[in-house]
Order: C-alpha cells, then structure tokens, then sequence
C-alpha cells in the first residue's frame, strides 16, 4: 500500500513538473510568436518609412530639376529681352551719332597723327542723357553704383581704340608693357598697352600736345560710361552681362586692339583687355541729376573702367566702378582718350 502510494505521488510530480514544462514551452513559443510578429511589423514600418523617403528624396530631386530648368528659362528669357532692348537702343543711338554729325558737318570718325607716321582714330559720340550706374534688380551691383540722371551737354571725339603699345613707344620712346614682343615671342604693338598709370597718361597727352598740337585727355568716367553705352540701358552694350565670346576675358593674356564687335558708336573694345583709367578722383554717386560731371577736385583715388583680360563675370558692366591710387601700374592697366570736339579740326 506504501509503494503504491508513493508510486502514485512519483507519478504525480512527473505529470506536474511534465505540464511545468509544457506550459513553459508554450510560454516560449507565445513569447518568440509575439516578438517575430513584433519583428515583422518593425521589419515593415522600416520598409514603409524607406518607401516614403525614397519617394520623398525622388519628389524633392524632382523639384530641384525643375526649379534649375525654371530658374535657365527664367535666364534665357531675360537674355532675350535685354539682347532686343539693347539692339532696339543702340539702334537709336547710331542715328543721334549720325544726325549730331550731320549737324555738325563733322566725321563720324577721324584721325590724327599724334607723332611722326603713327595716327589715332577717334569716333565721335554725341550729346544726350542717360542714367549712370545700376539698377538695385541688377544681381551683380554694387553700392556704389547708384543709378542717377546724367546729362553730357557737350559732343566728343573718343579714340576707336585703347592706345596700342606702337602708339606708345611712338610718343614716349618706350614701351612699358608687362605683355610684350619679348615676352610674348611675337609683336605686341597692336596689343593695348598696360603697366602705364594716371600719372603715366596725363604725360602722354602731354607730348602729343606739345609735340602734335592735339589737346587729348582722359576721359571722365561720366563720359566713359555715356560713350560705353552707346545708349543702352541693359547691364553691358550687348544687353546681358557680356560672355567670353563678346570681350578679351578670363584668358591669358590681351588681344589686339579690334579683336571683338564694337558698340553701337564704333568703340571697340569698351569692356575686356585692358582696364581703362578715367580723369575722375573717386567719389560716391549722388542721386541728384547732374550735368557734365567732373569729379571731385581731388582725392585718394582714382577710377576705372571697363574690366580687365582676366576678369571676373562683375566688371563686364558698362557700370562697374574701380578705384586705385593714380600711381599704381598693374598689366591690366591702360587708357582710352577723348579728343574734344573744337580742338578736332586740324
């Protein structure tokens, strides 16, 4: 009876410690179910939220394109239009050239000897008004380029080009150019001259006064920009800011003088290859209208114009300012001069 009941007793435990562990199995396996749907569900959510960004990153991919494609077009057509507004106002201005011409029974182009054998061309540029300096739309101004009204009351002669190095040698005996025939294994003497300062210029006029009887001069910066023009309204004579094609720019070295299209007065070479010194000390622009301005009477610096060979995409602007001390001779530097209009005729 004893045996029997602790045989019953043995069987019991076992049966417990059987269902013991059976439970705990299905404890498990419910626990491993729960966390694998857990997985999944992670698993998906994940695959889900890649989805989302994938298609987020292609729809953000997306709208970048089409706000560059926007932003050409947008470019394209604005080219356009300065391109006709600066062909339709250069239009206009070749025929003021013209008339003032004809009114004046004076060439529209002349030249002079300034020394033995060596002459200069000029082209004669008219009187008129125009708004000196930048609109505040242009993306490229700059503060000192405050747009106001300006009225050149007095025709001109400008020179057709900058002043060569052959034409510099032939009135100061030396050619001080950066960029010459030794240098450069070729011959220069139609390349613009350069490393020449204010100061260096105004001792040219000099001698082709004394020595030819012409009164040249530098021209104001007023006047430069008015003849730069050429009546246009638009960033650069050619209406967009000029591109490599248009000018002597971002190269290695000057061109000849003439190398490029001319504005719509005959001026070659107005923006690109050599800087070009102006009579002006530097001052700010006012907003008033101003009639034949000069400059101040004197100051730190002096301005010019116009952009070098290696320029940035800025000074290929017909209203782009420099200022530098009259001293300073750089290889970007040269001139441009005016002849006045009564000391034109021989």
């Amino acid at each position: 009876m004893k045996q029997n009941s602790q045989s019953f007793i043995f069987a019991m435990v076992a049966l417990a410690c059987s269902v013991g562990v059976s439970c705990y199995a299905l404890y498990l396996a419910n626990s491993l179910m729960a966390r694998n749907r857990e997985l999944e569900a992670r698993v998906q959510t994940e695959a889900e939220g890649g989805r989302r960004r994938d298609f987020n990153l292609r729809q953000s991919e997306e709208m970048e394109r089409l706000e560059a494609e926007r932003r050409i077009l947008s470019r394209v057509e604005l080219d356009r239009q300065q391109r006709a507004t600066a062909e339709a106002e250069s239009a206009v201005a070749a025929a003021l050239q013209a008339d003032f011409a004809e009114k004046k029974a004076k060439p529209v182009e002349l030249e002079r000897e300034i020394a033995p054998g060596v002459k200069m061309a000029f082209r004669l540029i008219p009187p008129g008004t125009f708004q000196m300096g930048s609109p505040n739309d242009d993306p490229f101004r700059n503060e000192n380029e405050i747009l106001h009204t300006v009225e050149i009351t007095q025709g001109f002669y400008m020179a057709k080009f900058e002043i060569t190095q052959d034409q510099w040698k032939a009135v100061m005996g030396v050619n001080p150019s950066h960029s010459n025939s030794e240098k450069l294994m070729e011959d220069t003497g139609n390349l613009p001259v350069d490393q020449v300062s204010v100061v260096d210029v105004l001792e040219f006029c000099a001698k082709v006064q004394k020595n030819a009887g012409l009164k040249l001069r530098l021209p104001t910066e007023a006047q430069w920009e008015y003849a730069c023009r050429a009546g246009t309204s638009t960033p650069s004579y050619k209406g967009p800011v000029m591109r490599d094609s248009q000018g002597m720019f971002v190269d290695g070295n000057h061109k000849p003088v003439g190398s490029y299209p001319p504005n719509a007065f005959g001026l070659y070479d107005m923006m690109g290859n050599v800087w070009e010194w102006c009579s002006d000390w530097y001052a700010e622009y006012p907003t008033s209208t101003l009639k034949d301005p000069a400059g101040p009477d004197q100051g730190i610096h002096r301005i010019l114009r116009g952009g070098p060979w290696n320029d940035n995409w800025s000074p290929r602007r017909s209203a782009y300012r420099l200022k530098l001390p009259e001293h300073v001779r750089w290889n970007r530097h040269g001139a441009r001069l005016v002849l006045p209009l009564e000391d034109a005729t021989p």
